[in-house]
């Protein structure tokens, strides 16, 4: 496989199963999970209870889960045997899988659309990724990228017309825009930074992103179009960027020697606090619709859990606790 730079190998690998079906389908978490086999897709009711494995023994998953925005099915990457990456929908319920993609590519990095009318991916051609877009049923599979540069990391627009993408084509590490048809392809970042890891904010007026600076990331933000960008950390290492739902606040993770801290930080810049501040690493931030709970991924008893704790700071709550590894809780919308 081809090598990749920085920002796309710090979140390629930021990578008791109950017999009972969930009751309900509000407040839950969907996760990657190590657990009964091949790693796959968990499910949990957001207190921890419930909690299931969604995929069977013949796959094993790749990376973060992906909700349908209406919550009812998870987009997921994975392989099976003797086969390469592909793209999966699954029911939340687990009664129903389809495979999206079936082809000689390895598919990683799904990201549904606001309006569910698409998932994004991101597809190794010809020793190249490419930004693909595809509908959940598996037809009108488009190339929004089409270079012989790395494009990776899909992220919608909450308007769902266009997708920002991280890019090498012009020989750095650049952040891209595109039309959902294809059309109207902007580099917004034009630096010699290498950045990458492109989130927009709720109302789709910014861009929050990270931007490599003497080999440190830093959590940038910038309008939609590119224009007014602004240095929100210095030397923190932000990665793992997360906007909170009223586009008021950022979690990001940052690491220093080894450690991993979840942190919070306002979008003028100001108010930056450790969230989770213990020695273990701690990553995977995911907001709670309401904006009040983060749910994340810490080592700190020993071993791979996922846990919740209020955006203050407070109610820690350790929601798993199985040998096999867990991580990458997705908030289900």
């Amino acid at each position: 496989m081809k090598t990749v730079s920085a920002p796309v190998l710090l979140v390629f690998f930021t990578i008791l199963a109950s017999s009972c079906r969930p009751d309900h389908l509000e407040g839950m978490i969907a996760f990657y999970c190590g657990r009964e086999g091949p790693a796959g897709v968990c499910l949990m009711n957001s207190d921890g209870s419930n909690q299931m494995k969604l995929t069977d023994g013949s796959l094993e998953v790749v990376g973060a889960p992906s909700w349908s925005p209406n919550g009812s099915s998870i987009a997921f990457a994975a392989v099976s045997v003797g086969k390469q990456a592909d793209i999966y929908v699954l029911r939340a319920d687990g009664s129903k899988s389809m495979r999206l993609t079936d082809d000689e590519h390895d598919d990683a990095y799904p990201a549904w659309s606001p309006d569910g009318r698409h998932i994004a991916f991101s597809s190794l051609i010809d020793d190249d990724f490419e930004t693909i877009i595809i509908r959940p049923d598996g037809t009108d599979r488009l190339n929004l990228s089409q270079s012989p540069g790395t494009d990776i990391l899909p992220a919608w627009s909450p308007d769902s017309t266009r997708v920002a993408f991280y890019s090498t084509r012009d020989g750095n590490g650049e952040i891209y825009v595109v039309n959902v048809d294809g059309s109207g392809l902007i580099n917004l970042t034009n630096s010699p930074a290498d950045d990458g890891q492109p989130v927009w904010s709720p109302d789709g007026s910014q861009i929050a992103f990270s931007a490599f600076i003497e080999n440190v990331p830093d959590l940038h933000i910038m309008k939609a179009d590119g224009s007014g960008k602004k240095s929100l950390t210095s030397g923190t290492a932000a990665e793992a960027i997360a906007w909170s739902p009223d586009g008021r606040l950022i979690a990001f993770v940052a690491s220093d020697q080894g450690d991993s801290e979840v942190y919070l930080i306002d979008v003028d810049g100001s108010s930056q606090t450790n969230l989770t501040d213990n020695p273990e690493v701690d990553l995977s931030p995911s907001w709670s619709p309401d904006g009040d709970v983060i749910a994340l991924m810490s080592r700190r008893d020993g071993n791979a859990e996922i846990y919740r704790v209020n955006v203050d700071g407070t109610g820690l709550v350790r929601l798993t606790n199985d040998p096999g590894e867990d991580g990458i809780p997705v908030w289900q919308p």
